[in-house]
């Protein structure tokens, strides 16, 4: 008769526990299950009298890296909320930051660019609210302006 010996039980829980593990953190690291509920990462509101052309998902970055997206637009009587998710590993930004809406060419898609007044604290944490923010003039302002 075939039976398991109390060693191999415990080989076999110990082989179960680490590939549990092996694949939660597979599954937060590089997969980004985190993202999805809320791991490592944390939401900002910037307000904004008009949107700009932003969408949700678009990219945040802070001087030119990537630092997070955008996960939600809210309209509001004085404008538009965008909520920015930004990951928490990502660079620390100062609290005196102006979130600019850019384009990356003269007909791609826009993005936010958290640009610093000053490097030094506080810094940005969860429920910060941005109000020092920037859009694009309309297209049809440059043309009439040309």
């Amino acid at each position: 008769m075939n039976t398991i010996s109390r060693l191999q039980t415990r080989q076999l829980i110990v082989l179960a526990v680490l590939a549990l593990v092996t694949l939660t953190y597979t599954g937060i690291h590089y997969a980004r299950l985190g993202s999805a509920v809320g791991i490592g990462e944390y939401t900002v509101r910037a307000v904004f009298p008009d949107s700009g052309g932003i969408f949700t998902d678009a990219e945040v970055t802070y001087q030119g890296v990537a630092v997070g997206r955008v996960s939600a637009l809210r309209l509001t009587n004085a404008g538009v909320d965008v909520d920015l998710r930004l990951k928490t590993g990502a660079a620390r930004v100062p609290a005196a930051s102006t979130a600019v809406v850019a384009d990356r060419s003269a007909v791609g898609e826009q993005f936010v660019d958290l640009r610093p007044t000053s490097a030094a604290g506080p810094f940005l944490h969860e429920g910060s609210v941005i109000t020092d923010v920037a859009i694009p003039p309309p297209l049809d302002t440059v043309i009439s302006s040309a």
